[in-house]
């Protein structure tokens, strides 16, 4: 196949893995809302920042380092391989000595144990890590999301049945484990037809590929920080309970885009990456990566801004509806959000981690203040403060990113989101008004019905006004 039929065949499978692998994440988390209390998923919302942030340091920022550099040696892979083998055991080596410290920090004592056990996982995701790389560097998106479908469906399996036998937070830990396991089973593989490690170790031939790595993994580990430092924060001054709530809310409203999102991004760097020199259309894909990702993401994020309780009624049932309000403000904040995620790829495919480092470097700053006063306020201050900050670093990324990457006008910039904008509140304005006088949302067929009604306005938008996009969708998912 050609680059075009590569990339379009890469967005047709990372599309159905997104959607099943989004599809059996949310029936987890919908499940076990009935076993598990406000607490479990505080406690797991810590353990999985502390595990997620240090994962960070296994890859030291080297996979992206392989994508973006064309010609790399097989001796540098095995190198490269091994070193993240190394890293991950003396990561792990290093959480297991410091979670009762954590423990401490927190006043939780189960947190010990939560996290050593999430910690295994360090044993055993670096021995895939570079599979996937590579596998994502030649276009092979399609053996990607088979495993990535495969590893998820027994994740699903492993902590509902655990949670039907009350391991509690358990379920969702050794379902991490196993999941984790599958995964890089598969990824082995599938990633030994293009690279067998040798047993191969040269620091010298690391070095070339840390200038952009250590880029790379400062940026995320920032990045990271940026968008969990609330779970810090909350976990520590409000409590555990008040953080179960608050991470119900906010892993579900993000959970859209961190889905969506990457179905184009994992694929678009790559193809980015191949035209790297030809700024005007470099310029052309992002936008319209932009605007197809907005069309998607923008029904998603309005829905649960009007229908915040039929939403939490749907899926976590009535003893979580304490969750809707902040539910309701963090979809603006998400939606915001969601438009600023791909410009990682532009500076990626540009060679420009240095650039995505500062800026996250910048906000950083910026949010720890702004959560910090939030705080005060309870979980609600620190959505709203959230919200309002976001629409301030929209602006600004455009002038600092993408702007100096791709010469994208602030006009040619915005503009690709306001007919996914109005056309995603037409028929939740239209609706809203029914929705009041009619229903409560009192029961899980009332929230079936809005959601129902609003899917098919939604439909009915896209044919007589955007028929453009139900077509190329259809075209993608046909690959013609």
């Amino acid at each position: 196949m050609n680059l075009v039929q590569k990339t379009r065949s890469g967005v047709r499978w990372t599309t159905i893995s997104a959607s099943i692998g989004a599809t059996t994440q949310l029936l987890l988390m919908s499940v076990l809302a009935r076993f598990l209390g406000k607490k479990d998923f505080g406690l797991i919302a810590i353990a999985l920042f502390i595990i997620n942030f240090s994962q960070l340091f296994i890859d030291i920022g080297i996979s992206n380092a392989i994508i973006h550099k064309q010609d790399v040696s097989q001796k540098q892979l095995s190198s490269l391989y091994w070193s993240n083998v190394i890293l991950g055991i003396l990561l792990f080596g290093i959480l297991f000595t410091i979670s009762p410290l954590i423990a401490v920090f927190y006043k939780e004592p189960m947190l010990t144990n939560v996290i050593r056990s999430v910690g295994i996982t360090f044993l055993i995701q670096p021995f895939g890590m570079q599979f996937a790389t590579l596998l994502r560097k030649e276009l092979h998106f399609k053996e990607l999301a088979i495993r990535n479908i495969i590893s998820r469906t027994i994740g699903l399996v492993t902590g509902i049945s655990l949670g039907y036998f009350g391991f509690g937070v358990y379920a969702l830990v050794y379902s991490t484990i196993v999941m984790s396991a599958i995964d890089m089973l598969l990824l082995t593989i599938l990633g030994r037809r293009i690279h067998s490690p040798s047993f191969h170790l040269k620091i010298s031939e690391i070095r070339p590929f840390l200038s952009f790595g250590m880029y790379q993994m400062g940026e995320k580990a920032i990045n990271y920080i940026n968008s969990d430092l609330d779970t810090l924060i909350i976990g520590k001054f409000l409590g555990v309970d008040a953080l179960g709530i608050y991470s119900m809310a906010k892993n579900f409203v993000l959970k859209p885009f961190q889905v969506i999102n990457p179905i184009l991004t994992r694929v678009a760097f790559p193809v980015m990456a191949k035209v790297q020199d030809n700024i005007q259309k470099l310029k052309n894909i992002y936008l319209k990566m932009q605007n197809v990702l907005a069309f998607v993401n923008f029904p998603v994020f309005i829905f649960m801004f009007f229908y915040a309780e039929a939403v939490v009624l749907l899926i976590f049932g009535s003893k979580w509806l304490d969750a809707a309000l902040p539910l309701r403000i963090l979809s603006l904040y998400a939606m915001i959000r969601s438009t600023m995620n791909p410009i990682g790829s532009l500076q990626l495919a540009r060679g420009r981690a240095d650039q995505g480092f500062y800026w996250n470097l910048i906000q950083s700053g910026i949010l720890f203040f702004t959560v910090y006063l939030g705080s005060r306020w309870g979980i609600i201050g620190v959505c709203i403060t959230l919200a309002a900050v976001q629409v301030l670093l929209f602006v600004i990324s455009w002038k600092a990113m993408v702007y100096p990457l791709c010469g994208a006008s602030f006009l040619e910039f915005s503009r690709v989101f306001w007919e996914p904008l109005y056309i995603s509140f037409l028929p939740a304005i239209i609706i809203f008004p029914f929705f009041h006088l009619f229903f409560q949302v009192s029961t899980f067929v009332e929230a079936t019905i809005i959601l129902s009604l609003y899917v098919m306005l939604l439909t009915i938008a896209h044919v007589f006004i955007k028929k453009s996009f139900l077509k190329e969708a259809k075209l993608l998912m046909l690959n013609r």
